[in-house]
């Protein structure tokens, strides 16, 4: 038997048994040449050819056999907050409970993939790439696979959309699927950094599953969690923290977070605008905050950031327009890193000024 199949050539082989009332018993071998799934499940783009067979009877069946994919991509809108929804109730997001009526739900899977390039993931949240690591299965069911083994991220990816003070870039980390038949819910781990504020890197250590995520936040200059927090969420606060004893009272301990938590007030209340103004203008990151600074002005903090690919690495490029009282101060840069350097070019301008150069070159180093 040969045809089409999601846009593949098919080639089968094999036979059927029948038995008075129905079918007894069936065994094929079949191969799928350059075909492309789109969308199982919603999101997911899948390319290349299969060898597999193909064994069962009226109960149920299954298909075994290798799966040699030449792309693997993910690409969605996300929203950020059904995702906080779900990890304060403790909801997986898992799949739904098998169809015993459905005939793709009684074929069992076991499938091992071979990708030969690397996968992506490239949401309105995520921007990473990565390869497997050791062997990765596909196995539950033809209508819900579920994948099985560790996914490892390629350094230079991204969390944007997430902390007003800038794009998180991964420095390493991986997503380790258990295999659950009854539900996706893969262990993350990914350490990374954010160095977009003035004067401060950011280091993130996140660990756990969408239900129980655990994120541990550490800076060079140490600082206090609660300041850490403070100017992720506004970098203007750079400026002050830091400048105190390194123990610190209750009260000024939940001062610290009130006043980070009313800038993350006013970025939730804007997100509906930023996700239209941002998929409007073909834009991986927009944000827009608005805050009361220590002297009670008013300002505002405008942020506008594109994904490029420069030299063979992935880049950000940032355009900010900030406003507080009568000050306008609007730049433009770029980002690039080399092992344990970043370098951040671009321009300014202030008031009334004219355009100069900025950005700031940055190592880290430890010792052994």
């Amino acid at each position: 038997m040969t045809g089409i199949l999601a846009r593949g050539r098919l080639s089968a082989s094999g036979g059927l048994t029948w038995r008075p009332g129905g079918l007894d018993h069936y065994d094929f071998q079949a191969s799928l040449g350059n075909f492309q799934l789109l969308d199982v499940p919603e999101g997911m783009d899948l390319r290349g050819s299969l060898d597999a067979s193909l064994q069962g009877n009226e109960d149920g069946g299954f298909l075994q056999g290798r799966l040699q994919a030449d792309h693997l991509g993910y690409q969605a809108e996300v929203k950020l907050s059904d995702l906080i929804l779900r990890s304060a109730l403790g909801e997986s997001g898992g799949l739904t409970g098998l169809d015993p009526e459905d005939p793709l739900d009684r074929i069992r899977l076991s499938l091992n993939l071979d990708l030969r390039t690397p996968w992506s993931f490239d949401t309105n949240l995520l921007k990473l790439e990565g390869k497997t690591e050791g062997r990765f299965m596909v196995r539950g069911t033809l209508a819900h696979p579920v994948p099985q083994g560790t996914l490892v991220f390629t350094p230079g990816g991204r969390l944007t959309n997430i902390f007003p003070a800038g794009d998180m870039v991964v420095d390493s980390g991986s997503l380790d699927f258990t295999g659950d038949t009854d539900r996706i819910d893969p262990i993350i781990s990914m350490r990374g950094s954010v160095t977009s504020i003035p004067g401060y890197t950011v280091n993130l250590d996140i660990h756990g599953t969408l239900g129980n995520l655990d994120i541990v936040p550490s800076s060079t200059p140490t600082l206090r969690q609660d300041e850490i927090v403070a100017i992720l969420i506004n970098p203007g606060n750079a400026s002050s923290v830091g400048t105190g004893a390194t123990t610190s009272t209750q009260g000024t301990l939940t001062s610290g977070l009130a006043s980070a938590s009313a800038g993350l007030l006013s970025t939730l209340a804007f997100a509906p605008f930023q996700d239209q103004l941002r998929r409007t203008l073909g834009l991986d990151r927009v944000n827009v905050a608005v805050r009361t600074s220590s002297l009670g002005t008013t300002e505002t903090d405008v942020t506008l950031g594109k994904s490029i690919n420069l030299f063979g690495q992935r880049s950000a490029f940032v355009v900010s327009h900030q406003k507080s009282a009568e000050l306008n101060i609007t730049s433009g840069q770029v980002e690039w890193r080399f092992g344990g350097y970043v370098l951040q070019l671009g321009v300014s301008q202030s008031g009334q000024s004219g355009v100069n150069p900025s950005g700031e070159i940055r190592h880290t180093w430890s010792p052994r």
